[in-house]
């Protein structure tokens, strides 16, 4: 590992002396970040490698990945460039944290070594003195313990309102390695947590749900030792429901109760935990006529005065060693309306979409109704111009056997073949399209069967209803 000894500069300034070895290709690397990185063919990646290198020394900082990727020279490498160090020489490199960088910047605020020192009372204040001058990233480079642990108890004793406002400080390097003392944000601490529900010392009969939980006390799965409670924790909850709006109603069977917020019911379930003991029964003691006579013990469930309350999808809060049920009720209440307002979304979003739906349909359907009269159009087309084809070529074949007629000797057979000739006329005349009223013009119907739509739908739509399942192609 390197070391670093403070030197004084010419102009007053601190400098570190480098005694790492400083290669050629290093050199190299750093010399062609600190020209801009101007355009140039690397046969590899390795370039980069080498970059974050010089970054773990402070001498560039290295930003992003892939095409994204960046390197800038900082003033310590800008420095030892300047130096003329050569490999395998010690340089001497000037380095100075600038007060504009901001103070907990991990990406830009390069960790400015320290010099040691010896003295075991440092103070908080001057620790943090050295973190806020170093640019927020403090290092001590492998100190000796007497010198970390001046630090670590300077750091404890730092009061919290030394701190700049809205940052903390954090540290790595406790026992072995660099000591590095760093100045970051503090993260956010959230929404304030809900003010505690009271929870009332005795129960008030004269609730409607109070008396028929009273009535029923299977609905509350506890032993007789917890009941009071658990309709005290029922009782909390129903006068805080009361106090936001909500209501609260009985039930016969299933879930202990309900709460309606927001019009949406919230089922809630009370009951007791049960532990796993191992003992022996009353009956098989007194079995027993000897001292020398043993009774096998049993493992049996027994209460365990833990009380649960649950909500749907097995939300459940409950007493632990570190908290009790009474503490957890304003979590209970906040998620019983955030689960409320989730159903009121979801609906809502359900109805968008079935609107949505609707109307994607029906402009669907209006597309397939146009999109089926141009194909009924077509065909009529198509129809039309092989009918009036097919009469041309009937009144010519009419008109040849007209003339073949006129050729015949036989009165009879000249005759039969006039008369042939006129039917086929006449068939001519009823095939032709340019004969039949109301035939040239573009037919639009005033009505279109679903089943005559449904092949111009889109994939995954019916003519019949918005509602349909999809089609089977």
């Amino acid at each position: 590992m390197a070391t670093q000894s403070p030197a004084a500069l010419p102009n007053g300034r601190m400098a570190y002396r480098h005694v790492a070895r400083f290669s050629d290709r290093q050199r190299e690397i750093l010399k062609w970040i600190g020209d801009g990185m101007p355009e140039r063919a690397w046969p590899d990646f390795s370039h980069r490698v080498t970059a974050r290198v010089l970054a773990s020394r402070g001498l560039v900082q290295v930003r992003g990945h892939g095409a994204a990727w960046t390197a800038t020279i900082t003033e310590a490498g800008t420095l030892l460039l300047a130096s003329g160090t050569s490999a395998g020489t010690a340089g001497t490199t000037e380095v100075r944290a600038s007060s504009s960088r901001p103070a907990a910047d991990r990406t830009t605020a390069a960790a400015v070594p320290t010099p040691l020192t010896d003295d075991p009372e440092i103070s908080g204040t001057t620790v943090i003195d050295r973190v806020l001058k170093a640019g927020g990233v403090l290092l001590i480079e492998n100190p000796p313990a007497t010198v970390r642990t001046a630090y670590r108890r300077a750091l404890a004793s730092i009061p919290s309102d030394e701190v700049p406002e809205g940052k903390r400080l954090t540290y790595r390097g406790r026992d072995r390695g660099d000591l590095v003392i760093e100045l970051i944000d503090k993260p956010d601490p959230g929404p304030p947590a809900p003010a505690p529900i009271p929870v009332p010392d005795t129960v008030d009969p004269g609730l409607p749900l109070l008396a028929h939980l009273a009535a029923n006390p299977q609905l509350l799965d506890v032993s007789e030792k917890t009941r009071d409670r658990a309709l005290r924790l029922v009782q909390a909850l129903v006068e805080e429901c009361a106090r936001r709006g909500h209501e609260t109603r009985p039930r016969d069977d299933g879930p202990s109760f309900e709460l309606v917020i927001r019009g949406e019911t919230i089922e809630v379930t009370v009951n007791e935990e049960k532990d796993k003991i191992t003992r022996v029964a009353d009956e098989d003691l007194a079995r027993l006529k000897y001292d020398w006579q043993r009774a096998s013990p049993t493992t049996v469930l027994d209460w365990s005065g833990r009380l649960v309350m649950t909500l749907p999808s097995e939300r459940r809060w409950a007493d632990r060693k570190r908290w009790i049920l009474d503490s957890q009720l304003s979590s209970l209440l906040m998620t019983a309306e955030s689960i409320a307002d989730g159903r009121i979304a979801a609906r809502a979003h359900a109805e968008r979409a079935q609107i949505e739906r609707r109307e994607r349909w029906e402009q669907a359907v209006q597309e397939a109704r146009e999109a089926y009269v141009v194909e009924l159009n077509r065909g009529r087309l198509a129809n039309q111009i092989q009918a009036q084809a097919h009469a041309r070529d009937l009144r010519a074949y009419a008109d040849a056997i007209t003339a073949r007629a006129t050729t015949l000797d036989i009165e009879a057979e000249r005759r039969a073949a006039l008369d042939w000739a006129g039917w086929i006329r006449q068939e001519a005349d009823r095939l032709d399209p340019l004969l039949v009223a109301g035939q040239l013009s573009y037919r639009t119907p005033d009505e279109v069967p679903s089943a005559e739509l449904d092949p111009f739908m889109p994939m995954g739509m019916s003519a019949y209803s918005p509602l349909d399942s999809p089609r089977r192609w």
